[in-house]
């Protein structure tokens, strides 16, 4: 999993920062596609690696996923609008922000955002009822 970051990340910085032209809920609304697409397309990587037998592989917890990345798009949507006060270079810099805080951040979040591969598929952390 800790491999996918540098990739996610420089891939959304990118993605942010080429679309210097267009309005920020633009940037926000294509961000968050794409982490959204994301997550699926990772759950069926995991899957096909569980199905294979490989050694146990952790299952995601959604909720807190969705709401990271969600909070990441909110905040880099704010520092644009910000930054375009005093800058052209506005998307750039938060595009390069983005992918900082995506490789930085993202390997160390993952005790986070994994369940213990040996927990039940229903567990999301909180006491069985």
């Amino acid at each position: 999993m800790r491999r996918i970051y540098p990739v996610a990340g420089i891939a959304l910085g990118c993605a942010w920062a080429v679309g210097g032209d267009k309005p920020v809920w633009e940037h926000a609304i294509r961000t968050v596609v794409l982490l959204l697409v994301l997550l699926p397309v990772a759950e069926m990587v995991l899957n096909r690696r569980r199905a294979r037998g490989d050694a146990p592989i952790p299952r995601l917890r959604h909720g807190p996923i969705i709401t990271a990345k969600l909070s990441l798009v909110v905040l880099a949507a704010g520092a644009q609008l910000a930054l375009a006060l005093v800058t052209s270079w506005a998307s750039v810099i938060v595009g390069i922000a983005l992918a900082a805080v995506i490789i930085g951040v993202g390997p160390f979040a993952d005790s986070f955002f994994v369940r213990d591969p040996k927990a039940p598929p229903h567990d999301d952390g909180s006491e069985p009822s």
